[in-house]
């Protein structure tokens, strides 16, 4: 170290260690991404498992032209726990598509759903 301030002075000896340690800082953080990012995918590969063993439905909402946004919106965040924004979306595409898969699962999961949705005279159909 003594050598090194005869040819350096501290402030670029400090520099030096900064510019080492903020590079030693970025390679851990990109090793965290790394590793994170390698447990989520055995995570959602596991889920993925799960789901295939299972066979997935999707539930869809049929449009109409009796009832209004409002209604549609409220019964979407009631039954379906979807968010505002989210309902407000599926009850666009319902809307201007005609139908609009509102939520997937298996058809124990789906079926109670779809009965309370066609309890508020919506159609709703599980394929």
């Amino acid at each position: 170290m003594f050598l090194l301030t005869n040819v350096l002075s501290f402030r670029e000896i400090w520099k030096l260690l900064l510019i080492l340690v903020e590079s030693y800082l970025q390679k851990i953080q990109y090793a965290k991404q790394r590793f994170y990012m390698g447990t989520q995918k055995k995570k959602q590969h596991s889920l993925t498992e799960e789901v295939d063993k299972e066979k997935r439905y999707s539930l869809f909402l049929h449009n109409d032209d009796f009832h209004s946004f409002d209604f549609v919106i409220d019964a979407l965040m009631d039954i379906c726990h979807h968010s505002t924004q989210q309902a407000t979306q599926c009850t666009y595409l319902i809307h201007f598509k005609g139908k609009c898969d509102i939520k997937q699962g298996s058809m124990e999961f789906l079926r109670p759903m779809r009965q309370a949705l066609a309890g508020r005279s919506l159609k709703a159909t599980i394929k």
